[in-house]
């Protein structure tokens, strides 16, 4: 999979889902929540909800799958 088919997204911590940010890189994602990138990333990996901002951050892959 290459690099540039992962984006990284906010969404609402309830249970609908919204999406609240796009973010093309983890440089943006880190200046948007105000932590660093390595935390952002981890909080991804736990599936952890952000308590102050009431949201949590995934990874999306886009882009055509092969076999």
């Amino acid at each position: 999979m290459k690099r540039n088919e992962i984006v990284y997204m906010a969404i609402s911590a309830d249970k609908y889902e919204l999406p609240l940010a796009l973010f093309l890189n983890t440089k943006e994602m880190a200046v948007w929540v105000g932590q660093s990138r390595e935390t952002c990333l981890c909080n991804i990996t736990r599936n952890i909800e952000n308590k102050k901002g009431k949201f949590r951050l995934v990874r999306v892959y886009v882009g055509a799958e092969n076999g």
